[in-house]
């Protein structure tokens, strides 16, 4: 539906129903029998040693096997995705740059102001990279609004460190042209464990504010939509809650003046990479930093006969 008419009543109900079908499985673990005689009863407590056992050496093996999925998937950014022609990590860039042809086709893709002047590039063939210096402690105020940890990497809204870090936004002012005016994107994304985007904006008089279509202030891996309702150029908060390689999958979607059903037209699926921070944050987040290499103790002295 058209996002100037409709807006999803969120995810607040379905997260609130899920801690309630969380909390409701403590009360349906079944207690343990009590034991009818001694035998029994050292039948249970064997059993029981012997499931802690198992139960203990499954963890184990589920840790080491998550810190090493952790430490696969922080290894990835070592190097730039096939096809990269440009790493872009500072500067202003629209990285959602949606434009429509007079024949109504809808193009999506990156605008940057970091290399030159309106450089259009392809997501597919450039990285976005969000450098380390970016780990902001988040402001009490700001976490209690939007959920957001009290520690993530910052691309703030305002660009005032555009010289050195990257500045992202969109932009839709080019959907005139065939005719549209509201838009939407919808973004997936996959990234580190606990990896989560949060966009949102934040001013004097309105304070913080959720730019998706249900009102939630982090985007859903499993997909989200981001509303801009009206044809223009905007900025945003975005935050990263973990170092790693987030990959996005997004689609835009555009809407004629007065058309409050389905949309008119949609873009092809592109594909945006971003690394936040490096490896190193990476992996010393997810707890697979390899241990403090530890100086060699020196060898002990000779030994001589005492004069």
């Amino acid at each position: 539906m058209n996002p100037t008419k409709y807006r999803n009543p969120g995810r607040a109900a379905a997260r609130a129903f899920a801690a309630m079908a969380l909390a409701a499985t403590s009360f349906l673990v079944p207690g343990a029998a009590h034991a009818v005689d001694e035998a029994t009863a050292d039948t249970a407590d064997a059993v029981a040693t012997e499931e802690a056992t198992t139960a203990e050496a499954d963890t184990a093996n589920a840790a080491t096997a998550s810190s090493e999925a952790d430490a696969s998937t922080c290894a990835v950014m070592r190097t730039v995705p096939a096809g990269t022609t440009a790493t872009l990590d500072r500067g202003h860039a629209d990285i959602f740059d949606l434009t429509s042809d007079a024949s109504g086709a809808l193009t999506l893709r990156i605008k940057e102001d970091a290399t030159g002047s309106g450089v259009m590039r392809e997501p597919e063939q450039t990285l976005l990279a969000v450098k380390k210096s970016t780990l902001t402690k988040i402001p009490a105020s700001v976490s209690q609004a939007t959920g957001a940890p009290a520690n993530a990497y910052l691309l703030g809204q305002s660009g005032d460190n555009q010289a050195t870090v990257l500045w992202p936004g969109w932009d839709t002012l080019g959907v005139a042209a065939g005719g549209y005016d509201a838009a939407r994107f919808h973004i997936s994304y996959t990234g580190p464990e606990n990896g989560r985007i949060y966009a949102f904006t934040s001013s004097l008089t309105e304070g913080t504010k959720a730019v998706t279509n249900d009102g939630s202030f982090d985007l859903a891996p499993e997909g989200d939509d981001i509303d801009q309702p009206y044809a223009a150029h905007k900025h945003v908060n975005w935050l990263f809650t973990r170092a790693g390689r987030y990959t996005l999958t997004v689609q835009a979607s555009a809407w004629t003046p007065g058309n409050t059903g389905a949309a008119n037209a949609q873009s092809a699926t592109r594909t945006y990479t971003i690394d936040v921070a490096d490896e190193a944050s990476c992996l010393a987040e997810s707890g697979s930093a390899p241990p403090p290499t530890r100086p060699s103790p020196p060898p002990p002295p000779a030994w001589a006969p005492a004069p």
